[in-house]
C-alpha cells in the first residue's frame, strides 16, 4: 500500500496482523493513534520512528502486550496507553502473565500505579523506564529477576518493595528514581549491578543483606 506519510492520522490493524516490520510507519508525522491487536507478537526496529504526533496506543489485551518482542514501542512517542478505549492510569498485569517483556511499558508517562500479577517471575529490561508519573509498584513474591533499567527515570516512584525471591537486580534498575526514600534488598540478592540506585537523591536509608558479595560502581 502506498501512502503519503504525513497524511496518515490513524492506524487500526486487523487481527490477521502478527508482526509490524522495521520502519513500517517511520516518519508518519501526522499519525495520532494506533490500534494494535492481540495477534501482534513483534514490532520491528524504528517501526514508529519520528511519529511525533502520536498521542495514544490502543490495545485490548494486556497479557498479549506484555509478550510482544519490541524493537520499537509506539509508547515512546504516545506516552498514553488505552485498554478497550479507556486510558490506563492504574495498570493491573493479570495473573496469567509470566514475564513482562523488555520495554513493554517504557515511556508510558500516563501510568500512576502498577499491580503485577502473581504469575510474573521476571520484569524485563526497560519494562517501566520513563514512567514519570508512576508513584507505586506492587511486585509479587514470585519475581526473581528485575531487568536492567526496569524502572529507570521513574522520578515519582516513592516506594517499592523488592520481594524475597529476587536474586538479580539489573544495572540501572532504579537509576534516577529521585523520589525513593528507602529501599530494602532481600536476602537472596548476591550482587548489586552498575548504577542500580544512581541519582536516587531522595534515599535516606538502604538495607543491604549479608548475602550481597559485590556492589558495582555507581
Amino acid at each position: 500500500v502506498n501512502f503519503i506519510p504525513e497524511s496518515l492520522t490513524t492506524v487500526v490493524l486487523s487481527d490477521y496482523v502478527t508482526s509490524i516490520g522495521s520502519g513500517a510507519f517511520s516518519n508518519c508525522s501526522g499519525l495520532t493513534s494506533v490500534t494494535i491487536p492481540a495477534s501482534v507478537t513483534s514490532i520491528g526496529e524504528r517501526a514508529f520512528y519520528n511519529c511525533s504526533s502520536l498521542t495514544g496506543v490502543y490495545i485490548s489485551d494486556v497479557a498479549a502486550w506484555c509478550a510482544i518482542e519490541f524493537g520499537d514501542n509506539p509508547l515512546f512517542y504516545a506516552h498514553n496507553l488505552y485498554l478497550n478505549g479507556e486510558l490506563v492510569t492504574e495498570l493491573i498485569i493479570p495473573d496469567n502473565v509470566t514475564s513482562i517483556g523488555n520495554s513493554a511499558f517504557s515511556n508510558c508517562s500516563g501510568l500512576k500505579s502498577v499491580t503485577i500479577g502473581e504469575g510474573v517471575t521476571s520484569i524485563g529490561a526497560y519494562a517501566f523506564s520513563g514512567c514519570s508519573s508512576l508513584t507505586s509498584v506492587e511486585i509479587p513474591a514470585g519475581v526473581t529477576t528485575i531487568g536492567s533499567s526496569a524502572f529507570y527515570n521513574c522520578s515519582n516512584l516513592t516506594s517499592v518493595e523488592i520481594p524475597a525471591g529476587v536474586t538479580t537486580i539489573g544495572s540501572d534498575a532504579f537509576y534516577n528514581c529521585s523520589s525513593l526514600t528507602s529501599i530494602e534488598i532481600p536476602d537472596g540478592v548476591t550482587s548489586i549491578g552498575e548504577n542500580t540506585f544512581r541519582d536516587c537523591s531522595g534515599l535516606t536509608s538502604v538495607e543491604i543483606p549479608d548475602s550481597v558479595t559485590s556492589i558495582e560502581y555507581g
